[in-house]
């Protein structure tokens, strides 16, 4: 069995095929070209870098949309409190007109019980 390495153009540090993630079969590293372990390749950090801040532009984006959802939400409810407000208001209102009137219709009872006690009683005597 041969064991294969390669070795990093930046650390000079060794590495078996076999241990390279993902492992390979073959030199991974062409002749004229350099090769980079994985911690010494920044192409792959800043991949990760750049892929990082993408997932973070998309969180924030989905976070801006459920704000605006929930401030849209919020709307929606005020709306609809400022209606249950206005009905309540008018069903109060309405209630006040009703016992005016009820109270209307009592005092002028009253007036003319009143009026009816006031009457001369010498009629009653002849």
């Amino acid at each position: 069995m041969t064991v294969v390495i390669i070795r990093c153009d930046e650390c000079q540090l060794y590495y078996h095929f076999g241990c390279l993630n993902p492992p390979v079969k073959k030199n991974p590293k062409p002749r004229g070209y350099q090769w980079y372990c994985e911690d010494c390749d920044e192409s792959e950090e800043e991949d990760f870098e750049e892929e990082e801040e993408q997932q973070q532009q998309q969180q924030q984006e989905e976070r801006g949309e459920e704000e605006k959802v929930d401030l849209d939400r919020k709307e929606e409810v005020k709306v609809e409190i400022k209606e249950d407000v206005r009905i309540k208001d008018e069903e109060v209102e309405m209630s006040i007109k009703q016992e005016n009137l009820e109270n209307n219709e009592n005092l002028k009872h009253l007036d003319n019980v009143k009026h009816s006690n006031q009457m001369p009683m010498n009629h009653e005597m002849s």
